[in-house]
């Protein structure tokens, strides 16, 4: 059963000479108004001789039905417009900015849209029915009919693979290409990579062996294998290059961490001047690392590795442990008298940022009058409690990264 169908009026001579614009604009021989004035329209003097005035009907399109394929969609649906020169059918996707009016009675391919990705789903198509005269097609008075989920197919692709780069010392290699999009690319049967939008994948091979290693990468579409690519990687023996570096914990009472690479079973000692710090021996997965001890002292400490291995001669790196400024008081002076109106003293200073700082009196055991955190500054300040009217020597201590001790003091006098 159609829907109530449209009525617009045209006025005709011995040719029809132009028919509204789907904007609604009238031409000079068309006049688009509603049912109840077609009878007036039909009436009323002609100006011109051999002019009359008919009223054309247009009912949504019936048998509506869209296939797609790689080129485009296919809209087929029979129009309906009652005693119109000609009836086609208009075609819009308003997500896609996409219109056209077209015969569609034996199907109208619409090439896909620019914008219209592959994989993509749209929902606001329509098609109506359009009274044309040849140049010009009238559809405004015309409901539209939904053409329902339309979705670009993906075109499948060839897959391609290839070597782009590669670290001979790490035995990696990155491997990228181009695959249908959506596609599983596996190796040995495992899922390694999946094909983006736009087709492209990588993938990164670990634990390569020195010479050649074949790789063969398989890709699938929609569950099934399409086609496979064979890449070879070449993994030259190369020579550990010997590196060593440090690193603070955030915790500030662990000791700073000294490691690198090396010759596995290659020996690495770590010197400060003529002291050794420590050493250790490189593992299997080339890497070495230390812990060692602060010099409880603010400032960089010079160190020294060294890294001997078998049938090689010894090769030396430098290190240098920057530890932060000691800690420091600088507020209030020596000499200052406690106030006995305000006998709790505000005592502040410097330290490296992050020290935990506590304050003390020193000789007299258990003493804790508070502690802080050293700002990103480097800036601290302790409040004591009320000090009893006498002389004391309070001593600020701080612990700052690699477990780093520090001490500074500031003498007080009673009043």
């Amino acid at each position: 059963m159609r829907s109530r169908p449209s009525v617009s009026t045209i006025a005709v001579g011995t040719a029809l000479t132009a028919v509204l614009a789907s904007s609604g604009v009238s031409g000079p021989a068309f006049a688009a108004t509603d049912s109840s004035s077609s009878t007036e329209a039909s009436t009323a003097p002609s100006t011109e001789a051999s002019t009359k005035a008919i009223s054309i009907r247009t009912s949504p399109p019936t048998d509506v039905s869209v296939s797609v394929g790689a080129e485009g969609f296919t809209v087929r649906a029979t129009p309906h417009c009652d005693l119109a020169p000609e009836c086609k059918s208009s075609i819009r996707v308003l997500s896609a900015g996409f219109s056209t009016t077209v015969d569609t009675r034996n199907g109208a391919l619409v090439p896909w849209p620019t914008g219209w990705a592959e994989g993509e789903t749209r929902t606001d198509g329509l098609v109506f029915s359009a009274a044309c005269d040849g140049s010009r097609c009238y559809t405004e008075t015309s409901p539209g009919v939904s053409l329902g989920s339309i979705t670009r197919p993906v075109t499948p692709r060839a897959l391609s693979a290839e070597v782009t780069a590669q670290d001979d010392a790490a035995r990696t290699a990155r491997v990228e290409g181009s695959a249908t999009p959506g596609a599983s690319i596996r190796l040995d049967g495992d899922e390694v990579a999946r094909a983006d939008s736009s087709g492209r994948w990588s993938h990164e091979l670990r634990d390569l062996a020195v010479g050649d290693n074949v790789r063969t990468y398989q890709q699938y579409v929609d569950g099934a294998l399409r086609d496979e690519r064979r890449v070879t990687v070449r993994i030259e023996e190369t020579r550990p290059v010997f590196t060593g570096t440090v690193s603070f914990d955030d915790d500030v009472t662990q000791r700073a961490l000294v490691a690198g690479a090396g010759v596995p079973g290659a020996r690495v000692v770590l010197v400060d001047g003529t002291s050794t710090v420590g050493e250790t021996t490189v593992g299997a997965d080339g890497r070495w690392s230390l812990r060692i001890d602060a010099p409880d002292r603010g400032g960089v400490r010079r160190l020294t590795a060294t890294h001997t291995a078998a049938g090689q001669g010894p090769e030396t790196v430098g290190i240098d442990v920057d530890y932060g400024q000691a800690v420091r008081i600088t507020s209030p002076g020596n000499g200052f008298v406690i106030p006995p109106a305000f006998p709790a003293v505000r005592i502040s200073g410097t330290a490296a940022p992050g020290a935990v700082v506590r304050l003390s009196e020193r000789g007299v055991s258990g003493s804790d009058l508070g502690s802080t955190t050293a700002g990103a500054d480097g800036r601290w300040a302790i409040r004591t409690p009320a000090l009893p009217q006498r002389d004391h020597v309070l001593q600020a201590t701080a612990t700052s990264r690699g477990a780093n001790s520090t001490s500074a003091a500031v003498e007080l006098l009673g009043n």
